[in-house]
């Protein structure tokens, strides 16, 4: 019976989100750019830029380090190609891509066994229900 009023729980959370919630930890720029997205084409006339956004994309399970190293490399291989120093940081790219979608990155604590988020009807306990471990 435990198991099931848990269920429920975080069926009545989904049910009653709200994007202003605070356990949400969203933004109020992002809310602004969810809540009023761009209406256009984004124009990106950057090659350095445009060069950035697939790289980050592409490397979407991969670490900053990942991305920094394939900075410097592209940096180091194609010197003097258009838009080469124009190349964005990690932080940047990701910040870009944020304020053109309203997406970003939102987050919990977690246990550290990673048994859970602490989010939903665990954001308020400070032990893991499950291992205990705080």
């Amino acid at each position: 019976l435990p198991k099931i009023k848990e269920i429920m729980d975080f069926i009545l959370a989904i049910r009653h989100a709200l994007l202003d919630d605070p356990i949400a930890k969203l933004s109020d720029d992002a809310l602004e750019r969810l809540c009023n997205p761009p209406q256009g084409p984004i124009i990106i006339d950057s090659p350095g830029v445009c060069q950035s956004i697939p790289m980050y994309l592409a490397l979407e399970h991969a670490s900053q380090d990942a991305y920094n190293h394939i900075c410097r490399a592209t940096a180091q291989n194609f010197t003097g190609a258009d838009g080469v120093n124009n190349l964005l940081s990690f932080y940047s790219v990701e910040k870009l891509i944020s304020q053109y979608t309203g997406v970003e990155l939102i987050e919990h604590d977690m246990c550290p066994k990673s048994c859970l988020a602490f989010t939903g009807p665990y954001a308020n306990l400070d032990n893991c229900p499950l291992c205990t471990t705080s």
